[in-house]
């Protein structure tokens, strides 16, 4: 049964990419060029510090029906034992019906750092674009508690916690107040992986506009795929506190529009699916990213097709990003 788990939630990692609330934009006075590029500053050498947080919590539940083949029995008499087909009005099979849970608790608890460490220029962006290299090292700690199920009964019952460490670079310019991400590149271990690009840059943020399509979204994980228009709002301004001091910041609503599941995980029907989060940015002038903000919950039922089992999950978590200094 928990194959039947295992398939979905690659859906439902991938879901997580699919709506965005927001406000609209009227009333707002959006900035213009020079004010962007000090929303976004790209110079070379800066850095900023964040502390990160986030919660995590969700439920599955798997409920399938098996056959159990009972084609042979054994007949005792005396001394000897014979196996012997048994008689067609007997039951060769029987159906048993198991329900698997699962319960996850977790809190991440770290701190990124984002330097500007230079500029790329050429392959595989095109030869004319000079972008600004943004590498982020992310670390902390963590703490999962998971119990599992089987028909009321817990067969598991396990915390964990430790340390985690991520590198990785973002590839920005800002052209004439139009900020857009050509890219990203991943550190494996020690070394780092190929710079990949995305089929159309992104448009983070765009001078004078109060809403703006980012780009197209398609993510491909194994056998499932999503795809998605981001879209974004300015829905105004509003003065707020961190670790770094209070900053009057405008704030950025990020959306996912024309959700769709294009192929769903093999043997997996997925019948029903509702998906409700926020991504929100706050940024102030010669700052940058001052906070950032996620709400995600998500509720999806599903049949595995082989088995014939059938599910639901719910899921649901919370992340802030806070500049420190």
């Amino acid at each position: 049964m928990k194959k039947i788990w295992i398939g979905i939630s690659i859906a439902v990692i991938l879901a997580l990419l699919s709506s965005c609330g927001g406000g609209g934009g009227a009333g707002v006075t959006p900035p213009q060029a020079d004010d962007v590029a000090s929303l976004f500053p790209l110079t070379q050498g800066q850095t900023r510090t964040y502390d990160w947080s986030e919660t995590h919590h969700s439920y599955t539940k798997v409920t399938a029906t098996f056959t159990l083949g009972l084609a042979k029995r054994k007949l005792q008499a005396g001394p000897l034992s014979f196996n012997i087909p048994l008689p067609k009005f007997s039951p060769l099979k029987r159906a048993e019906t198991h329900t698997y849970e699962s319960i996850i608790d977790e809190t991440n608890t770290g701190t990124d750092i984002e330097t500007i460490i230079g500029t790329h220029t050429g392959d595989p962006f095109p030869s004319n674009i000079t972008t600004a290299i943004e590498e982020t090292h992310e670390q902390g700690n963590y703490n999962s508690h998971e119990v599992e199920k089987m028909d009321g009964s817990v067969i598991s019952d396990q915390k964990y916690s430790g340390t985690w460490e991520e590198w990785w670079r973002d590839f920005y310019t800002n052209d004439n107040g139009e900020v857009k991400m050509w890219g990203w590149q991943d550190k494996e271990n020690t070394e780092w992986g190929p710079i990949q690009a995305y089929p159309e840059p992104l448009l983070i943020f765009k001078a004078g506009a109060t809403s703006w399509k980012v780009g197209q979204i398609r993510e491909e994980e194994e056998d499932a795929v999503f795809s998605a228009d981001l879209m974004a709002t300015l829905v105004g301004t509003e003065t707020i506190t961190v670790p770094a001091g209070t900053f009057t910041c405008y704030k950025v609503v990020y959306q996912f529009t024309n959700v769709k599941l294009e192929t769903a995980p093999e043997n997996v029907q997925v019948t029903s699916w509702n998906l409700s989060a926020t991504n929100t940015v706050w940024l102030a002038l010669d700052i940058g990213i001052v906070k950032s903000e996620e709400k995600m919950t998500l509720t999806a039922s599903f049949k595995e097709l082989e088995s014939g089992g059938t599910g639901s999950i719910s899921v649901s978590s919370t992340s802030t990003s806070q500049l420190k200094k």
